[in-house]
């Protein structure tokens, strides 16, 4: 059996952190993590806006990203937390 274990609050707040700092440099204009168990409702992390051309739009849960140009930052996150849970 596979037990599953919250995401640690400090966890989050480093990935937060990290998605305000990209955000801040204008690495990717917003962004939206979602966190949580296989066995729970999904948490949401957003930053800064959904895209410049969207004005003060906030992403959510619901925003659709075009992945193509982030999966860089996609696949190395992973490799990056891998310890933080």
């Amino acid at each position: 059996m596979t037990l599953t274990v919250p995401w640690n609050p400090t966890a989050l707040a480093e990935l937060r952190d990290c998605l305000d700092l990209m955000t801040a440099d204008t690495t990717v204009p917003g962004g939206v993590i979602a966190h949580g168990t296989h066995d729970t409702e999904p948490g949401y992390l957003a930053s800064s806006v959904v895209a410049p051309e969207c004005g003060d739009a906030r992403p959510g849960p619901d925003t659709v990203y075009d992945v193509a140009s982030l999966t860089k930052v996609l696949a190395t996150w992973p490799l990056g937390f891998s310890g933080g849970r």
